[in-house]
């Protein structure tokens, strides 16, 4: 009987420690993913949408022409640059206008500049170096009709020229300001 009991007891540790370990050895579905009390899932997607619009900028620019030697009326070339930014693929064109100074002050150039004291200096802008593609202010697509915006910076070549044989100018600084209009 002692013996009986014994594997009875034995057998009752032995069983409880395997029903006891399988109690405290989680099942694989508590690893799943546990939606708590929910029965049942459902899903769906999230629509993310931007529009991008076509805009463009223009930068300042300048064009310097050093110094003018009215003894000898020789022209003076110089190049400069419109500085332009549009969004990629945004077609555009840009103009100028007859400057600050107005052109109207000289026979012999689109533009002049002037040095505030009624003195006038003319000058013409170009599309090419040459100066033959001349700026009619107001007029001239300086982009040439290709002006296309790539999202970065463009420099856009303008070119000028101070007209031969002024001699009659007067010494000072001269300066003249050109709006720059960019369509797109």
């Amino acid at each position: 009987m002692k013996n009986f009991i014994r594997h009875s007891c034995m057998y009752f540790v032995v069983l409880f420690f395997v029903l006891g370990v399988s109690l405290f050895v989680p099942s694989p579905s508590v690893f799943a993913m546990n939606p708590g009390t929910y029965t049942s899932m459902a899903s769906g997607s999230l629509t993310v949408t931007v529009s991008v619009t076509s805009s463009c900028a223009v930068g300042n620019s300048s064009l310097s022409f050093g110094f003018y030697d009215a003894t000898t009326g020789a022209a003076v070339n110089s190049k400069g640059a419109i500085n332009v930014t549009c969004t990629n693929n945004t077609p555009y064109t840009i103009t100028l206008d007859a400057g600050q100074a107005n052109g109207n002050q000289t026979t012999v150039g689109a533009y002049a500049m002037g040095n505030g004291s009624n003195g006038w200096i003319a000058y013409n802008l170009s599309t090419t170096p040459s100066i033959t593609g001349r700026v009619v202010p107001n007029v001239t697509d300086i982009a040439g009709g290709v002006g296309q915006g790539n999202g970065a910076l463009q420099k856009i070549p303008i070119y000028g020229q101070i007209v031969a044989d002024q001699m009659a100018v007067i010494p000072g600084n001269y300066t003249d300001t050109v709006a720059i209009t960019i369509n797109y």
